[in-house]
């Protein structure tokens, strides 16, 4: 009983271990739904399809813009010089 209340504390003191636990238990009630027949997600197939690729789609998006890839041989330049720059700041003891 006490290992019990030890195991809820914690889980309840991590957000993200509380919020993986959440996902875990409602995926074992969707799957234990659906081997009954029951569909308990309200949506189709093909919604889910296409929710999914629009989400990849987004991440991608949001993943490639944060990171400023450079696409131009001038951008690659630029970014080369600027590291180059911070490297050199960085040895003669500057800041960034």
């Amino acid at each position: 009983m006490n290992k019990i209340k030890i195991m809820l504390t914690n889980l309840f003191q991590n957000k993200a271990l509380m919020m993986r636990a959440t996902l875990l238990i409602y995926a074992l009630i969707n799957q234990f739904l659906v081997m009954k027949g029951y569909s308990p997600l309200p949506f189709t197939e093909a919604e889910l399809e296409e929710g999914i690729t629009m989400l990849i789609t987004i991440v991608a998006t949001a993943l490639i813009a944060y990171k400023d890839t450079p696409l131009s041989n001038e951008a690659v330049e630029a970014n080369q010089y600027m590291k180059q720059q911070k490297a050199e700041r960085k040895n003669k003891g500057g800041h960034k």
